[in-house]
């Protein structure tokens, strides 16, 4: 009994422990479940841009069992569905299965923001710009309050997007620089991202036309993207900057640029941007006149997308004829027209356009008239068809168009409003500093005159106080030679009057002597005196020093006078009584009087001239 009470007691431990342990195993069993799925979510998200249809499969396969899935695993596998139909065009189911994990992963915050921004951007892509715009502005508020500026800045930055597509540059480019200087303070981690805007922000001036500025920036977010070794974004970039440099004329640099971006597009194997890089080389060697080089280039490029199933297939195709007409290579034109025609159909309706009209031009130059014909009749039909197609697409278009011209005119008046502002304020200016500026050169030019009359005053008074000074000395000079003269005339006065007295007194002697007894000697002596103080040389060395220029000077106005002529008119000079002269020259008072009339008429002087003041005076 005690062995059947105990086996009861064991079957009921083991029942009980069972039933414990149950939801465990259960729970066990689903955690490996759902890490088993996700990891499978993990596989086709590194899948779906590198092979989207084999994504497309395993995402099927995975929504088949999503009955043994939690809510959030089922709202990731709607999340993959709606990122495939973005990648591969198809708008609106895009937005449906966004919407579809938006609710099953509405108790997820984080995993719901992603999903979010991944509807916003299908929203653009089905040109919803206003819904895109919205979706868009409600997680930027969220990334607010979370306080997390980088997300931020990638949200600015997908508005910007949105508005460059409506061609509301200006708003697309304050958002996108809100984005950048966000993005440029951070250290580490966001490179990428920076890199990104930096690009955008290129892309809009590129359509603009504005080309530095959008080389500038590819420059820039290539370093980006470089430091955050996102190659495959460094290598696309620039094929945009190859681009840029072509428009800028710098067509050398271009090639230089575009060779770099092939190399490294080549490790990665991506042959559809192989074939879009190869197609911008070729176009950069038309540019440089290098047309073999350029259909060698656009063949690879054809080749490549051709391969790849590029959606700029139809678009490389066209530029590839239009390089083999040119080169007249007209058989090969025709085997790329034939392989194009089959993919014309899946192609954007602009590009099957285009391609039609260049292959009519082909057909006219090998003078097959009636196929040019044909395909231009189906270009134009393929023209009005896409009209009438997108006929509401274009009056939304267009009325966005109004809408962004309107404000660009009344910006445009804004700006000349300012402009006139600045003008006349820069006129006002202007003519306020020009007054200025002639006030200054009056006030200088007054300054400087007063200046330089007070200097001319000035160096007149010390020219003049030198002046009188030196007049002064003259004068002193003049009356000490003057008193000199006079002394000495006194002197040679005194020297004739001496002489002439003692003739006088020897002649008066002689006389005497004549009525004596005296003897013949002494007379005789007597008068060799008289003939030695009659001696002239001493007489006119002492007239010399008192007045050396009386006889050159009369000499050379009345050049017919001896030299006794002149030396009577000496004595005449120092003022002598004609009865002084006769005595020191021992003549008669008579023959002194004839003397003086005989040179009066050498001289020529007139009766009305007393000839003795004539003399002094000269």
């Amino acid at each position: 009994m005690y062995t059947l009470q105990q086996t009861a007691l064991h079957k009921l431990l083991g029942l009980f422990v069972l039933l414990l342990g149950l939801p465990v195993f259960i729970n066990a069993q689903t955690y490996e479940s759902e890490k088993a799925f996700r990891d499978q979510q993990d596989s086709i998200f590194g899948i779906l841009l590198a092979n989207p249809d084999l994504a497309k499969e395993k995402i099927d396969d995975l929504i088949a069992q999503e009955d043994q899935m939690s809510d959030t695993t089922k709202g990731l596998n709607y999340s993959l569905n709606g990122i495939y139909y973005n990648v591969t065009g198809n708008n609106d189911k895009s937005i449906e299965n966004f919407h579809i994990a938006i609710d099953l992963l509405k108790d997820h915050p984080y995993r719901l923001v992603k999903v979010r921004t991944n509807l916003g951007t299908a929203l653009r892509n089905s040109r919803q710009f206003e819904a895109s715009i919205d979706e868009f502005e409600k997680l930027l508020e969220y990334y607010k309050k979370e306080d997390d500026s980088a997300r931020i800045a990638k949200m600015y930055g997908e508005i910007a997007a949105n508005y460059n597509m409506t061609l509301e540059n200006d708003k697309a480019v304050n958002y996108l620089t809100k984005a950048i200087s966000i993005l440029s303070r951070h250290d580490t981690g966001v490179q990428s991202d920076l890199g990104v805007m930096q690009q955008r922000l290129a892309n809009t001036y590129f359509k603009q036309s504005r080309f530095e500025f959008a080389n500038k920036l590819y420059r820039k977010s290539m370093k980006a993207f470089k430091a955050s070794n996102q190659l495959n974004n460094y290598y696309l970039t620039l094929i945009n900057l190859a681009e840029s440099y072509n428009h800028l004329e710098e067509h050398d640099t271009a090639l230089i640029t575009i060779n770099e971006s092939i190399k490294g597009l080549e490790t990665f194997k991506n042959k559809n941007l192989l074939a879009i890089s190869n197609g911008v080389k070729a176009s950069i060697l038309v540019e440089l006149n290098q047309n073999e080089k350029a259909a060698k280039f656009y063949s690879i490029a054809y080749n490549y997308a051709l391969e790849s199933n590029s959606d700029r297939f139809v678009q490389i195709a066209r530029d590839y004829i239009i390089s083999l007409v040119k080169l007249e290579k007209f058989d090969r034109a025709n085997l790329v027209y034939e392989e194009t025609m089959p993919y014309l159909e899946n192609s954007n309706i602009e590009y099957q356009y285009s391609f039609l009209l260049e292959a009519a031009r082909y057909f006219s130059n090998v003078d097959d008239f009636e196929k040019a014909f044909e395909l231009s009749e189906q270009s134009h039909t393929l023209k009005d068809s896409s009209y009438y197609t997108n006929k509401q697409e274009l009056v939304d278009e267009l009325q966005t168009r109004y809408r962004v011209h309107e404000k660009e005119r009344a910006n445009t008046q804004l700006k000349l409003d300012v402009l006139k502002k600045e003008k006349n304020i820069s006129i006002l200016t202007l003519s306020i500093l020009i007054a200025v500026f002639i006030i200054l050169f009056i006030v200088i030019i007054w300054r400087s005159r007063i200046n330089y009359k007070n200097k001319v005053l000035a160096l007149e008074k010390g020219n003049n106080a030198d002046l009188t000074s030196k007049l002064e000395v003259e004068k002193e000079n003049s009356e000490l030679k003057q008193k000199l003269i006079e002394q000495q005339k006194s002197e040679l006065l005194g020297y004739s009057m001496e002489v002439s007295n003692m003739n006088e007194k020897i002649e008066s002697l002689i006389k005497k002597f004549d009525n004596s007894d005296i003897s013949t000697s002494l007379s005789g002596e007597l008068k060799s005196l008289i003939t030695v103080n009659k001696s002239w040389d001493s007489f006119i060395e002492r007239f010399k020093e008192v007045d050396p220029d009386f006889i050159p000077r009369l000499s050379k106005k009345h050049p017919n006078l001896t030299q006794k002529d002149l030396e009577f008119c000496s004595l005449v000079r120092i003022n002598i009584s004609y009865k002084d002269i006769g005595n020191f020259l021992q003549i008669s008072h008579e023959s002194v009087f004839k003397k003086k009339y005989r040179i009066s008429k050498k001289m020529e002087l007139g009766q009305e001239t007393d000839f003795q003041s004539y003399i002094i005076q000269f």
